[in-house]
């Protein structure tokens, strides 16, 4: 997981687990600190974005939207700049 730009997903509800690492979800600018073994649902529309505070280089983390749409997972580093954390699937 990169550190991000404030995004929004007017579609979907997406939870966010935790698998290594860690940092901070920012939710309509408030804090949510989170470390391996958490988790954490952010509801569609709210403004949302992640900062990597892990010591390690990646924090990782899996995304369940709801509903489920046609999209396919993209992975950074922590070094790595991201405006999102998915893309449509082409075709």
């Amino acid at each position: 997981v990169a550190n991000q730009k404030p995004q929004r997903n007017s579609d979907q509800d997406f939870t966010m687990f935790m698998r290594s690492g860690g940092g901070t979800l920012y939710i309509n600018n408030f804090p949510t600190p989170l470390s391996s073994g958490d988790a954490v649902t952010v509801p569609r529309g709210a403004a949302h974005y992640f900062v990597n505070s892990s010591t390690s280089t990646v924090s990782e983390a899996i995304l369940v939207f709801l509903p489920p749409a046609a999209y396919e997972a993209v992975s950074v580093s922590s070094k790595e700049s991201s405006n999102g954390h998915r893309k449509p699937k082409k075709g």
